[in-house]
């Protein structure tokens, strides 16, 4: 094995034991400037102790013990309401980093089936009341719309005004 693959090896088995890689994105949430520093020396921690006399000599100690805290946890969306950081503004730090973000469709999809079925009673009710007249006249219906169809998309959804949490 080449020298410097060994040298990158053990990088990063040092930045994975000390939790040092998996700080950078949680830091740039607060400090973009002071993960941009991390990030460039993460193989110089070789544990979680030098990782957190390295924060606390650049935070308080509150929002370091926090931070380091908060690297046990694996849900992101936790560790950004911990912060109170909007999704969208963690992506636009984490994509200033070089670092993977986020997409939540699956659960802007599941709140919007939520919202849905809380609404459907008061849903079928507009709808009902604004075509009774054309439907107690035997007319057609206009266009080619049923009046069982529903928008489920999360793009018609977004397009007519639903709003969803990030």
């Amino acid at each position: 094995m080449p020298l410097r693959r060994l040298e990158l090896v053990l990088a990063d088995r040092a930045s994975q034991c000390s939790g040092s890689a998996l700080l950078v994105p949680l830091l740039a949430c607060t400090d973009i400037d002071l993960a941009q520093e991390l990030q460039r020396h993460l193989e110089s921690f070789h544990h979680r102790a030098e990782l957190r006399d390295w924060l606390t000599r650049r935070l308080d100690h509150h929002r370091a013990d926090l931070l380091l805290r908060l690297l046990d946890d694996d849900d992101r969306q936790r560790q950004l309401t911990e912060f109170s950081v909007p999704l969208a503004d963690a992506n636009q730090d984490w994509r200033t980093l070089g670092l993977p973000t986020l997409d939540n469709e699956a659960r802007h999809r599941q709140q919007f089936e939520a919202w849905l079925q809380r609404n459907q009673p008061t849903l079928v009710s507009r709808v009902r009341d604004e075509h009774a007249g054309v439907y107690r006249s035997g007319r057609p219906w206009p266009g080619r719309a049923s009046p069982n169809v529903c928008p489920t998309s999360l793009s018609h959804a977004r397009g007519h005004g639903v709003a969803f949490a990030d």
